[in-house]
């Protein structure tokens, strides 16, 4: 059985899906007084509807024991906030990044390689950890790139720094962190 909360209905209550009878109200409702005059098969009905609306917008991703949706912004530089992802290292960056977080089966929404910072919009299994996601791209994406390019040794003593930024996507929508992160590029700070 799954019984999610109705979070962006008039009222609040939770449903209870079966195979047969569709929804149920398992709790008691403070229902608008113009959904009492209809009776509680419309007011089912009415709450499923909006139950798959909710949904309809969500894609959720599972393995065997979590159905999830954990989205996150996550922004890291390399050390010294060095100007090094520029040309070849930073097209090589971005295939990194991806065959990496396939390895992790995280999904890179979206990537912007910046000369002095990386954007990703990255989904990731809950179980499997964002920081865990993180560590293993940073770390990989490092050593290949350094063994790769070595002007990247002699510049850094490594190529990222330990720190990162995350935030989870929960209150912004997917498509208005996609725009920021593409529209980085235009966004350049000016130089002082």
């Amino acid at each position: 059985m799954f019984s999610p909360p109705l979070e962006n209905a008039h009222f609040a209550c939770h449903l209870r899906l079966t195979p047969l009878c569709g929804c149920r109200i398992l709790s008691d409702c403070a229902v608008p007084s113009y959904f009492q005059i209809w009776g509680y098969k419309a007011l089912n009905l009415l709450a499923l509807v909006l139950f798959l609306w909710y949904n309809a917008s969500m894609e959720y991703k599972s393995n065997c024991n979590v159905v999830y949706s954990c989205k996150y912004h996550v922004v890291w530089c390399p050390k010294y906030r060095r100007k090094v992802l520029v040309g070849d290292i930073a097209d090589r960056l971005r295939e990194l990044i991806v065959m990496t977080a396939n390895e992790v089966q995280a999904e890179i929404i979206e990537r912007e390689v910046m000369p002095d910072h990386v954007h990703l919009l990255i989904e990731v299994n809950p179980q499997f950890g964002i920081h865990k996601a993180i560590k293993h791209i940073k770390g990989r994406t490092s050593f290949l790139l350094r063994d790769e390019f070595p002007s990247l040794k002699s510049r850094l003593p490594c190529l990222w720094t330990n720190s990162y930024f995350v935030s989870t996507v929960g209150g912004a929508p997917i498509e208005a962190v996609k725009q920021y992160i593409e529209k980085q590029e235009l966004y350049k700070r000016p130089k002082k």
